[in-house]
């Protein structure tokens, strides 16, 4: 059985970047397939350099706040 990793995607302009949240890596892509294929692609090459690199600890959580106010209040 392989490894899991948690990757986060986001879109900047005109890139998705992805992020492996455990192993602190960063990788892009023009669309959002070619970002999580480049992550990939960049955790194997740090596992063959590392095979056991120091996992950083991730907790997903949501919160919920109170919206700001409006320009009217």
């Amino acid at each position: 059985m392989g490894n899991k990793f948690t990757i986060l995607i986001e879109k900047e302009d005109k890139f998705h970047i992805a992020k492996c949240l455990e192993l602190g890596i960063t990788s892009q892509g023009k669309t959002h397939g070619e970002a999580l294929d480049n992550i990939k692609e960049a955790v194997e090459l740090l596992l063959q350099e590392s095979p056991n690199p120091k996992k950083r600890q991730v907790v997903l959580a949501t919160i919920e706040v109170s919206g700001g106010k409006s320009k009217g209040d």
